[in-house]
């Protein structure tokens, strides 16, 4: 049974013409290096009639992944988003390998690309419009010192290549590498990847790139700091992955699509689970025919900033409740603000409590009221304990004891044991007009403060 599907005819004489015929093309051509690719397209496809995708890819550095540069025949907002691994896909083996291929008919095609990546399938599906390919032919762009630049592609959907169209292939590709080689554009493309690359390796705030789909095209090093990942982890990001509020997202990319640009300022959820407030601005990345092909953004950890806001917020709401406090019913509010505090600042304490000095009684009595983290308080009354209250509450000044385990200068920690069931290690009393403000955590030295008196440690 013959085979009836349509081959290239061609013949020593043709070939050489078609070659001669993109050599003196490529000469002439505008050394604009996005113009000069598109241009050797069209014109393969001049002489190369059942071309009818096509695509050139070169490799970048930064990122360690083929890009397509110009594009024939495909969808380019989709063909924007892939990103070719070295030895994924039929382009990626040919730039691995150095070697042409050609591929006869479709069973070819399939063996010889093997798998894609997720990202790169879906996008290379929607770039083709789901059309199958009958036959392909790729040659690798190779330097003249030997190092690759990237791969041409010519596919068919209807039609065989031939060896005479390979041969042909790896000329020009052959050709545009020379072209590029001599023209200087290399280098000039080289210097620029060498300069992008440091500045944003360097950059102390994160930079992203993101297709309008959602998928993560790109993290610089400071970027995958923020966020929690790793390079291995780039092709299995989505954006909306990050968000803790889908609704975010949702008025990030209303607005990209409005005006071109957005600043915010939220809560994103790192791979670990932990989160985090960042803020940063994206800009819409558009084509010439104004269509969005990606979003570039930056951003910027404030999670330590809006911490130290909430700690002064806190301390401002303690301190109003303290210097209003005007009977012991206003307790029960300076110690959830006393409280706020130390969750504010992550401190890990066991209990925090207002001493109450009476000083019209002799000796002076002293009344504990104990609130502990999860918010239940309690009130105790005696004289045990008050006169070291009274003596800290009359001298003014903060008392901070480290670690009463260690060094129990005052010896306190059994009166203390009766009145806090879980081990104490860290006490501090702040003097104020109705008695002392006491901190107390099972941690040694728990907090850092350095206005204030600390009893020497006991010979």
């Amino acid at each position: 049974m013959s085979d009836k599907r349509m081959t290239t005819p061609t013949n020593n004489h043709t070939t050489a013409a078609r070659l001669q015929l993109l050599i003196d093309i490529t000469r002439d051509l505008d050394l604009n290096l996005n113009k000069l690719l598109s241009q050797i397209l069209d014109r393969l496809q001049s002489v190369i009639p059942i071309v009818d995708i096509g695509a050139i890819y070169l490799y970048d550095q930064q990122i360690q992944a083929l890009i397509p540069r110009s594009c024939l025949g495909y969808d380019m907002n989709s063909m924007r988003n892939i990103r070719l691994a070295e030895g994924e896909s039929i382009s990626g083996q040919v730039f691995t390998d150095h070697k042409a291929i050609l591929t006869a008919n479709p069973e070819q095609v399939l063996a010889t690309a093997g798998s894609l990546s997720a990202n790169n399938h879906r996008h290379y599906h929607q770039a083709t419009g789901g059309r199958s390919i009958e036959s392909n032919i790729c040659a690798p762009l190779i330097l003249p010192d030997q190092s690759p630049l990237g791969t041409i592609t010519l596919s068919s959907t209807h039609s065989r290549f031939s060896d005479d169209d390979l041969t042909l292939l790896e000329a020009v590709a052959g050709r545009i590498s020379q072209t590029i080689y001599q023209s200087n554009l290399v280098h000039e493309l080289r210097d620029s990847e060498n300069r992008y690359r440091t500045l944003l390796t360097d950059l102390p705030i994160g930079v992203s790139e993101t297709s309008p789909d959602g998928d993560l095209l790109y993290f610089n090093p400071r970027a995958y700091e923020i966020n929690g990942y790793r390079p291995e982890d780039i092709g299995s990001i989505r954006a909306e992955d990050v968000y803790v509020r889908p609704q975010d997202r949702e008025h990030l990319i209303d607005s990209l699509n409005e005006v071109g640009h957005f600043s915010y300022e939220h809560q994103i959820r790192r791979k670990d689970g932990r989160l985090i407030w960042v803020r940063g601005s994206s800009r819409a990345i558009k084509s010439a025919d104004g269509t969005i092909t990606r979003f570039i953004g930056i951003q910027e950890d404030i999670t330590q900033e809006r911490q130290a806001g909430a700690i002064r917020r806190s301390v401002e709401i303690l301190r109003e409740e303290i210097w209003t406090m005007r009977s012991e019913r206003d307790i029960e509010r300076v110690l959830i603000a006393m409280r706020q505090v130390m969750e504010a600042q992550a401190i890990p304490f066991i209990g925090c409590g207002i001493n109450v000095i009476d000083d019209s009684t002799s000796p002076p009595s002293v009344r504990h009221h104990n609130m502990t983290p999860d918010g239940q308080w309690q009130q105790t009354s005696g004289s045990r304990g008050s006169a070291l209250v009274y003596r800290f509450w009359r001298d003014g000044h903060t008392i901070y004891r480290p670690d009463i385990v260690d060094d129990d200068h005052f010896e306190e920690a059994a009166h203390i044991e009766q009145i806090i069931e879980h081990p104490v290690r860290s006490v501090i009393d702040i003097p104020f007009t109705f008695g002392t403000l006491a901190l107390n955590s099972h941690i040694p030295a728990a907090w850092r403060i350095s206005k204030c008196w600390k009893p020497k440690k006991s010979s």
